[in-house]
């Protein structure tokens, strides 16, 4: 596996630890030494919630420890992403996060239970 790309449910329960789902994320993350991207998506979902709160750059600066490539949306993954809308329904934001896994050739994590079923290889943070 060339790598793991991070959804934004399962960052988010990751960096919040009041998040109902933050214990069980956090130690799939913390015992994985493979590197984590994310999506210029992902990058605009964290970063303006971030934002309204007043948190951004606290957010922004532990996310670049944590992930080793912000993905940038290009015509390559665009063209993947709309056939994942296509075959699956996916929304746009969710079909370029799968569509960045695909292209990195990563595995995609997420605590998404639709998106997990529709990309293939996804692992559902959740799963009992």
């Amino acid at each position: 596996m060339a790598g793991i790309v991070l959804d934004t449910s399962a960052l988010i329960a990751y960096i919040d630890p009041h998040h109902q789902h933050h214990k069980k994320i956090s130690e799939q993350m913390k015992s994985t030494r493979i590197d984590f991207y994310i999506s210029a998506v992902t990058y605009i979902e964290l970063m303006s919630g971030a934002s309204k709160t007043g948190i951004a750059d606290l957010i922004e600066r532990g996310l670049f420890h944590l992930v080793s490539e912000v993905v940038p949306v290009d015509l390559a993954i665009s063209k993947v992403a709309v056939e994942a809308r296509i075959r699956c329904g996916l929304k746009v934001p969710d079909a370029i996060i799968s569509a960045t896994a695909s292209h990195k050739s990563a595995q995609l994590w997420t605590s998404d239970k639709a998106l997990a079923k529709a990309h293939p290889g996804a692992r559902y943070l959740l799963q009992a």
